[in-house]
């Protein structure tokens, strides 16, 4: 039976949750500005590592650290990662009428003095 390449290639969603969980050296960081729980990341970065048959973070009590292939994976993958956000960003522009980008800000609290 064929195997299909796209079966041997990880979701963009775990990636990207790889590169979060990697910058942060922190499932539950990563899983704070991603919107998933510590678990939730957790298990992704578990599938993944099961998928490449190599494990990416050493995991202690309370941190997590990039093992040598996790470095290594990390850098290999980058610039795939940067290339996307790259060839998306003007196609997303040319969706925009007039080229307006629209910026959304959390309103803060006032500070009184």
């Amino acid at each position: 039976m064929k195997r299909s390449l796209h079966a041997a290639l990880p979701s963009l969603d775990t990636l990207i949750v790889f590169e979060h969980a990697a910058a942060e050296l922190s499932f539950t960081k990563a899983g704070k500005h991603l919107g998933l729980t510590q678990s939730a990341v957790s298990r992704q970065i578990l599938d993944l590592e099961a998928l490449l048959g190599v494990e990416l973070f050493s995991r202690q009590k309370r941190a997590v650290s990039l093992t040598p292939a996790g470095t290594e994976f990390r850098e290999l993958v980058r610039p795939s990662m940067q290339g996307l956000q790259e060839a998306v960003l003007p196609m997303r522009m040319r969706m925009s009428p007039s080229n307006v980008v629209n910026i959304s800000v959390a309103a803060s609290e006032e500070i009184q003095m």
